[in-house]
């Protein structure tokens, strides 16, 4: 085993910087920006408190949980810092600038099932108010599209952006959304080429495409030359879609349900408004209403591209009656 003065020295910072300079490449760009936290946090620690890479101790990460820990974060938040924090380690074990084994060391905590599911959600009924409200006092709009799609399809917004002009086909009367990975042009997908996938929609919801491609669409092509579906200057990001789901759920907005907001909020004031939701709790709704209409899960998961085990514990909203309800209709036609 290398003694500490044995191991290679480097700063905290150098450290940080060279592992996310390791990791880029093998992982994708949001894969490190969620790790990103955890680390800086670890790395600024070690500085603050002048620990050593080489001379790191269980006692030291201990010391940065118990610090973190003060925080009050949520557990499920701690996890995820600390789970960055162990990969780090394990970056610098293999490096040899920090001690062998010492990313056993670190604690992460154990979620109860309860825990690992998202506190935010919404009733999927209020979305689907919200998306037919658009149709009618926004129709065809760009707008309208994006939450249409969102809610119709359970889609991440990686794949709403990623999606073109020439991905919608709708030949034979099949309307379709081709929901492609393509990382060298700007637009990756979550699940790289397993995320691929065909998305059949509805005949009411190809019309307003149709409507929308003809007379709404901003006519434009990307950096990368392609024609984005739904385009601004360039491609519409993904900050631009979430800013549009938290400004149209907040029900000052759209006049459906209440909140507190004293005024109509705007796209950048619309987080504030405690019933605002973000557009991957668009998605738990839409693959929770699917769910309830009797939509067997297998074909949930092909459609939102998401594991079955995945759908049950983070996304399915049901009620424990509602399932149970679904199970003895399923009993009775035997």
């Amino acid at each position: 085993m290398k003694r500490d003065q044995d191991l290679v020295q480097i700063t905290p910072s150098q450290a940080k910087k060279q592992y996310f300079e390791s990791r880029r490449g093998e992982v994708r760009e949001t894969t490190l920006k969620s790790q990103s936290t955890g680390v800086k946090r670890f790395a600024k620690w070690c500085e603050d408190h002048q620990k050593e890479l080489s001379g790191l101790t269980g006692m030291d990460v201990q010391k940065f949980y118990n610090e973190l820990k003060k925080e009050d974060y949520a557990k499920a938040t701690l996890r995820n810092y600390m789970t960055a924090v162990r990969q780090f380690l394990l970056y610098l074990e293999r490096v040899e600038a920090a001690p062998p084994d010492i990313a056993d060391k670190v604690h992460r905590p154990v979620l109860e099932k309860s825990e690992r599911r998202r506190d935010t959600e919404i009733d999927p009924e209020r979305v689907k108010e919200v998306v037919d409200w658009l149709s009618r006092f926004k129709y065809a709009s760009r707008d309208h599209i994006i939450m249409l799609l969102l809610w119709h399809c359970g889609i991440r917004t990686g794949s709403l952006r990623a999606l073109d002009l020439e991905d919608f086909t709708h030949l034979d009367k099949d309307p379709v959304l081709q929901v492609k990975h393509r990382p060298d042009k700007g637009t990756p997908l979550k699940n790289g080429l397993d995320g691929e996938r065909p998305i059949n929609i509805s005949d009411e919801v190809a019309t307003a495409l149709k409507d929308y491609i003809e007379h709404n669409r901003f006519d434009n092509t990307d950096e990368h030359g392609r024609k984005p579906l739904i385009p601004s200057y360039n491609r519409y990001s993904q900050d631009q879609i979430r800013k549009t789901c938290l400004y149209y759920t907040c029900p000052k907005t759209t006049g459906i349900g209440t909140c507190n907001c004293e005024e109509q909020r705007t796209r950048q004031t619309a987080t504030d408004c405690e019933k605002s939701v973000s557009p991957h709790v668009i998605r738990s709704a839409s693959i929770t209403y699917w769910r309830q209409k009797d939509v067997p899960v297998e074909a949930v998961s092909d459609r939102m591209n998401v594991s079955r085990d995945v759908i049950e514990q983070h996304y399915d909203r049901r009620t424990e009656e509602g399932k149970a309800q679904q199970r003895r209709k399923y009993l009775n036609q035997l």
